[in-house]
């Protein structure tokens, strides 16, 4: 979370930040994979209606309030003409679909002079998509494979390959397509879950300093890649390999049993807060770059001290987020003490309420006359064209 922060605050020795969401899509991949997982060697099956509820309680309150207020703030600040296709995008964020909305747009993440003010809702679109199908891919390759451990972790490798084959071949047709989809992004996470297959505590081979030296060998290449990698890069493809090895080295070394792990240094109670508040960091960050920018004009671009000041302000805000909506919405006895499809049900409430913002104010928009009634007289070329003090209907 820290690399997309300074990435998008604008940091100059940070070009390849973004490559923090591949480290996130690793690291979500491996803890569900081995909640799953758990649930499989104990159960036989697995409970999909409590696993969503528990997805629901996690992911949605926090992201559904981010998205209303950002919506309420492109309202205030986002000039008239821009609304419409923000509120667009809000539509699609709502839908859980922002993903390939933006694969659909041509979208280029690396490049846009322009970009949305939910843009950043990608990732967790590739992520609420993971989840809704990878428990049941599981579910029915442990069937499949007849209860083998074994034969799920290979039958999982090759879904891995195959995507992984699948994002290079996209990358060559449509790199928004390949940026943006599931199915070309899947084996980030798809890495994860086999190595909370290859990661149990009953593994010898975790217990050597080798082990250990392999997570700083993976922390020391994510930060070489951030400082390495930039806007110019071809991304994902095999590009986006280097990053999940080196998240996968530093998760495989952080496991070691042994004193020279980078887990001692990633354990300190700083790091330990800052990814207590990651999610609602990278929820909140990004919507307040972009609404200043918007509050602003586009045509006089932030300095790099503000968007730095910025990005500090949003973890003050991120927290205030997790202590206010993100934590109590998790454990609250109103849910968690509930049936299960109580978060859902709630879930499907604030969406719906959040959709009809989203849908009322773009209606609004549409129907929103954009000049006056007057026409103006045609002029000559010059240097300072006298202007109105209306908007022509002829313009």
């Amino acid at each position: 979370m820290l690399l997309v922060l300074v990435y998008h605050a604008g940091v100059a020795f940070v070009p390849g930040g973004y490559i923090g969401v591949d480290v996130f899509f690793v690291v979500s991949g491996f803890l569900i994979t081995g909640h799953l997982l758990s649930q499989l060697e104990r159960k036989s099956k697995i409970d999909f209606v409590d696993f969503y509820a528990r997805r629901v309680r996690r992911i949605l309150p926090a992201s559904m309030v981010v998205l209303a207020v950002t919506v309420l703030g492109a309202i205030a600040w986002v000039p008239p003409l821009q609304r419409e296709a923000v509120l667009r995008d809000a539509l699609a964020t709502a839908l859980y679909v922002p993903n390939y909305w933006f694969a659909a747009q041509g979208t280029n993440y690396l490049a846009t002079a322009t970009p949305s003010m939910f843009q950043h809702y990608w990732s967790l679109g590739i992520e609420e998509q993971f989840y809704l199908f990878w428990p049941a891919i599981l579910a029915l390759g442990y069937l499949l494979v007849r209860r083998s451990r074994r034969g799920l972790f290979v039958l999982m490798a090759v879904l891995v390959v195959a995507s992984f084959a699948f994002s290079v071949w996209l990358l060559g047709q449509s790199q928004p397509w390949a940026f943006f989809s599931l199915p070309s992004r899947g084996w980030e996470l798809g890495v994860g879950g086999l190595l909370a297959f290859a990661l149990t505590k009953r593994a010898r081979w975790l217990r050597g300093a080798s082990v250990a030296l392999l997570g700083w060998v993976g922390l020391a290449g994510l930060l070489v890649l951030a400082a390495v990698y930039n806007d110019a890069t071809v991304f994902p493809g095999v590009n986006a390999l280097l990053p999940v090895a080196a998240a996968a080295a530093l998760i495989v070394g952080c496991t070691a049993q042994h004193a020279w792990s980078p887990a001692r240094v990633l354990s300190l109670p700083p790091m330990q807060w800052f990814g207590m508040i990651s999610y609602s960091l990278y929820l909140v960050h990004w919507p307040m770059l972009e609404l200043a920018q918007a509050a602003v004009g586009l045509n006089e671009p932030l300095m790099p001290g503000i968007k730095l000041a910025l990005a500090g302000a949003a973890i003050p805000i991120a927290h205030f987020l997790y202590v206010t909506v993100e934590n109590p919405a998790r454990k609250a006895e109103f849910w968690a003490d509930a049936r299960p499809r109580r978060s859902i049900v709630t879930a499907v409430v604030a969406s719906v309420a959040v959709l009809v913002l989203s849908a009322g104010s773009l209606v609004l928009t549409t129907n929103t006359a954009f000049s006056s009634n007057q026409t103006a007289a045609s002029t000559g070329t010059g240097l300072l064209p006298k202007g109105t003090a209306y908007v022509p209907s002829n313009l």
